[in-house]
């Protein structure tokens, strides 16, 4: 664009595509496990145009996400703060860096032979998630991957019981 003064001025690309809300999956393993690799298709080729606008990242459990910053304050007091004015680079790492949302993905049965076990190697995983967040304001969601099927009349008992012992050892 040229400016009246003569000046050339374009804007950056991140300010001419519109913005998506990045959402990060975990513990997929899409090369050696198929229904992992079902899971990730369906998400990859789930943007119809009447849909919100989401871009899907595949991530480790471990991933470094960018360390939050704080906010330096202004040496003279009589400058106003520089509140609502956006860095150079905020657009890029809040819709390329660091996710709106992370979904992690955990292969468990509500039959598995070593429930609590697993149950520990969830809630471990999610504490590594959880570190690697920290200071961000990410929601971060559990899914479980199960290869039974769920009783059709809902949970029973038990299995609520094992859904609420899985939530309160991942909090």
């Amino acid at each position: 664009h040229k400016m009246d003064d003569g000046l050339d001025f374009s804007f950056p690309d991140v300010l001419l595509q519109p913005a998506k809300c990045l959402v990060a999956l975990t513990g997929l393993d899409v090369r050696n496990n198929a229904v992992h690799r079902a899971i990730w298709d369906l998400f990859k080729g789930a943007r119809r145009g009447d849909r919100k606008p989401v871009a899907y990242e595949q991530v480790t459990a471990d991933h470094l996400y960018p360390k939050k910053t704080k906010a330096v304050a202004s040496e003279d007091p009589l400058l106003p703060s520089p509140s609502g004015i956006l860095k150079l680079g905020w657009i890029k790492k809040h819709t390329k860096e660091i996710p709106a949302v992370v979904v992690f993905f955990f292969d468990l049965d509500w039959s598995h032979p070593q429930w609590e076990e697993k149950v520990t190697e969830c809630a471990s995983k999610v504490q590594v998630i959880r570190s690697s967040l920290e200071g961000h304001a990410t929601e971060l969601c559990v899914a479980l991957i199960q290869s039974v099927r769920p009783n059709p009349t809902g949970p029973d008992q038990q299995t609520a019981d094992q859904a609420n012992h899985l939530c309160i050892a991942c909090n």
